[in-house]
């Protein structure tokens, strides 16, 4: 029992003052329910505080990664594109290259005319140009063969994130970042 109610019964017993002792229960029993309530909010505050601060902070990782994924994707769309553009660029370099030696061997197979010494020495330069072309054409196979690969490997990884880099002359290499 709270020393209010005791004193409330002991007023009306012993006193006058029966109303005002119901009064005085009856607004201290309010004045304890308002007391409970703030207390036991406080307390929901201080524990759902942190709470929101946590999913607050979870939020902005989120929307972080997410704007990372997005700009890997971006970069391996920019690179497989500068990737497709240089490999056609190759491809009809070749082809011209290719022209311009046919023709060359062409020129060089009707000069060849009854001289032995000029024709052995047609004859290497024209396998040279051969060599040349089909080297071209083992480089072209191989830019091909890696812009499949590029374009069938996966964004995936969140941490440890793989990027392909261009040398400036040489084939594609892949470094960690």
């Amino acid at each position: 029992m709270t020393e209010t109610f005791i004193l409330s019964v002991l007023g009306i017993l012993f006193g006058g003052g029966t109303i005002a002792a119901l009064i005085g229960y009856w607004s201290n029993r309010r004045r304890n329910a308002a007391e409970t309530d703030n207390f036991i909010l406080e307390g929901a505050k201080s524990l759902l505080e942190p709470l929101t601060d946590r999913v607050t902070c979870l939020e902005a990782d989120l929307k972080r990664e997410r704007m990372r994924r997005i700009e890997v994707e971006e970069s391996r769309e920019k690179e497989i594109k500068a990737m497709s553009e240089e490999l056609e660029q190759v491809r009809q370099e070749a082809a011209r290259r290719s022209e311009e030696y046919n023709r060359r061997i062409k020129d060089l197979e009707t000069a060849l005319t009854g001289k032995d010494a000029e024709i052995a020495k047609l004859q290497a330069e024209a396998e040279t140009l051969k060599q040349q072309v089909a080297k071209q054409h083992t480089q072209i196979e191989a830019l091909e063969a890696q812009l499949e690969e590029l374009k069938q490997t996966p964004v995936t990884k969140l941490q440890g994130t793989t990027v392909i880099t261009k040398r400036k002359t040489g084939p594609l290499k892949e470094s960690r970042e």
